[in-house]
């Protein structure tokens, strides 16, 4: 039988890499050697490296030395306490979540995403797969190593169950992080007094809902509200709780910026009063789960103008830049105002404290905002670290109280 064009390119691909995996002199080429301009390239960079390592390292040493009023700050990670976790009421939590909520269950079929991405996703998942098996076949990877692959990163997929909202790593990390938030809000709900009215909660940045509507299905009696500043993320989360059947979700759309915040939510003594914006939302606890830069501290902020209670784990300290700052300025405590300028700030402290190697900078940076949270008001600052801490690198976590 003969073979289409397209068949033969295959056939051709296959043979070309089985000649390179059996021909024992294919990979015994030596590397051709490094030019004098390339070393000293390397070199030019090692050095540009170490400037700014050491000068990131005085910087931190000048923040370290500012801080000897605060016993716990002779190493600097012990600032925050991991999150004690109590494996029975994880299950107990767990049980009453429904699938559609759950991070490591969850699938999104036609009922719930756009055919258009739906589609997108179940073609992207297809072609890892056959990414995986083209790795075996070159002798890449192994026929079990390619299946530990596929269940740590694949998608599980069918024609009619859709595919799975997560892959099984990101899941579980997903599973740890709403772990740890509903310890933090057992511990709000445990303060309050039992005469009080319910509690409303908003998930700020909250994407599909992958935090809120697991907590949301455990926490019956308190309100939520989803908001997002895209709409599709937002269709989601709507989609994913009407399925769950859950009756204490609602979902808004808003953007965000420093010169907006009134009109979301005013200072607590306006709300009070009544604004007449129908826009205004009150509420008694703001969340946000890695709101990226300087949206942390406008969560923060809004928090604090509404007297409500804050739980922020920030991420993407690195990409802040005195142009995406919204007006905001850094260090945000006077503590750590006087002894660095915005540029310091900015240029060395927040774009390093991305990186895993500098992971006191990333210590410090939270640090501040907990120094700013003490200064303008919050009554109770509290810091914490995600656990197990492997569910994110981001995982420092500020709890505020009015």
């Amino acid at each position: 039988m003969m073979m289409s064009q397209s068949e033969q390119k295959v056939e051709s691909g296959k043979n070309k890499r089985k000649e390179i995996l059996d021909d024992p002199s294919s990979n015994a080429q030596e590397e051709p050697p490094v030019s004098k301009h390339r070393l000293h390239k390397r070199r030019q960079r090692k050095r540009n490296q170490d400037r700014k390592q050491n000068a990131l390292t005085e910087l931190m040493n000048r923040m370290i030395e500012s801080m000897d009023g605060d016993p716990s700050a002779s190493k600097v990670e012990n600032l925050y306490s991991s999150i004690p976790l109590d494996p029975n009421a994880k299950n107990h939590f767990w049980s009453k979540v429904p699938c559609m909520c759950d991070p490591c269950r969850a699938v999104m079929d036609k009922a719930i995403a756009d055919d258009p991405k739906l589609d997108r996703d179940k073609k992207y998942q297809t072609k890892y797969k056959k990414k995986l098996a083209v790795m075996q076949e070159m002798g890449k990877i192994t026929e079990t190593e390619k299946e530990e692959m596929w269940t740590k990163h694949g998608r599980g997929m069918d024609d009619t169950a859709g595919v799975s909202l997560l892959s099984a790593r990101r899941g579980q990390r997903k599973a740890w992080q709403i772990e740890n938030f509903a310890f933090l809000l057992t511990r709000i709900l445990k303060k309050r007094p039992a005469n009080n009215k319910p509690l409303t909660v908003v998930d700020f940045g909250c994407g599909s809902g992958n935090l809120c509507l697991a907590l949301a299905a455990y926490f019956e009696n308190v309100r939520f509200i989803l908001v997002d500043m895209k709409p599709y993320p937002l269709k989601l989360a709507e989609r994913r709780s009407k399925e769950a059947g859950l009756t204490n979700v609602e979902v808004m759309q808003y953007t965000f910026s420093p010169q907006n915040l009134n009109d979301f939510c005013p200072t607590l003594d306006a709300n009070n009063a009544g604004s007449g914006n129908n826009e205004v939302v009150a509420f008694d606890v703001g969340i946000g789960l890695h709101c990226c830069g300087s949206f942390t501290d406008m969560v923060m902020e809004l928090c604090l103008r509404r007297g409500a209670t804050c739980i922020v784990c920030p991420c993407c300290n690195g990409a802040m830049t005195s142009k995406t700052t919204g007006g905001y300025q850094y260090p945000r405590s006077s503590s750590f105002r006087g002894i660095m300028s915005q540029d310091e700030y900015l240029g060395q402290l927040s774009k390093s404290a991305d990186d895993l190697g500098n992971y006191e900078a990333k210590c410090l940076i939270e640090y501040d905002r907990a120094l700013w949270a003490k200064e303008s008001g919050f009554k109770e600052v509290s810091m914490w670290k995600l656990n197990p801490t492997e569910c994110t690198p981001k995982h420092h976590v500020l709890c505020l109280e009015c």
